[in-house]
């Protein structure tokens, strides 16, 4: 298992050079180290986060020279920034999308580019370099028009062609882009796959409005990633690049004050027109 606690781990799996995350086939994912999801969930990104995390949000501009990051993040579903802020220190523009008015407030506060918004229609295709949705999907009402939106946005515009032998050739050689100006998408989702959508001021749970066809009683959490890229992430039109598996800390109940899940966190490239 890997964990991603170090900027080196997540720069090294959002640009292709981390050969030990590297995915293997679908049907080559080993069924060792079986877990059963249990016990509630936490909603948003924040639930992944460390207690490590900065409080520093570092705003739009993350630090760094822009010749030393990875471009322009949007950070869907940023909760209160608390993993944004762990992402931000890797891009010089950082911007955010949340649906929860005291969060959007608190990204603010923290200041980040914060959007009161769950529509990303808005948003230039191509306007960002990597766009994160963790522990979003399986807390949206509409998972696959989510998926649908972060294709249009990582969908770019061909790259012109680099002059070999310079700086910019060897870096798209490296980053694997030297072909296509695309954008990368880092998703998280808790694993077995249990869909859990809260709703209004008390947090009522609603369900989904569109159904993944994913059983959240899947025997293993290796079986649960296989369905997940074939039944949502393929049919999206997303080509998978590597995933890392995650310990995910959520809040818990009278029994118990925590909860340790399992989430898959997946690097993924367009490689063609989204399923209808």
């Amino acid at each position: 298992m890997h964990v991603l606690d170090t900027e080196q781990q997540v720069r090294q799996l959002l640009t292709g050079r981390s050969h030990a995350l590297d995915a293997p086939p679908a049907d080559a994912v080993s069924e060792q180290g079986r877990r059963e999801r249990g016990g509630p969930s936490s909603t948003g990104s924040d639930a992944a986060d460390s207690p490590e995390a900065s409080e520093g949000g570092g705003g739009t501009q993350a630090g760094g020279g822009a010749a030393d990051t990875l471009g322009r993040l949007l950070d869907v579903g940023a909760g209160d920034g608390c993993c944004t802020a762990k992402l931000a220190p890797l891009f010089h523009s950082v911007s955010c999308t949340e649906v929860s008015r005291p969060a959007s407030w608190r990204l603010r506060q923290r200041g980040f580019d914060a959007h009161l918004t769950a529509d990303l229609d808005h948003f230039d295709a191509g306007a960002f370099d990597v766009i994160s949705c963790l522990n979003v999907l399986d807390r949206c009402t509409h998972p696959r028009a989510l998926l649908a939106s972060l294709h249009r946005l990582a969908t770019r515009a061909p790259l012109p062609p680099a002059e070999p032998g310079t700086a910019e050739g060897h870096e798209r050689q490296a980053g694997g882009r030297e072909e296509r100006g695309v954008a990368r998408v880092l998703l998280a989702v808790v694993l077995p796959y249990r869909a859990m959508v809260e709703a209004g001021a008390m947090g009522s749970v609603v369900r989904q409005s569109q159904d993944l066809d994913l059983d959240w009683d899947s025997p293993s959490w290796e079986e649960s990633v296989n369905a997940l890229v074939q039944k949502a992430l393929e049919p999206a039109g997303f080509r998978v690049t590597s995933f890392s598996r995650v310990p995910y800390i959520c809040q818990g109940d009278l029994g118990k004050p925590l909860y340790t899940l399992d989430d898959v966190v997946f690097v993924m490239e367009p490689c063609g027109a989204e399923a209808v």
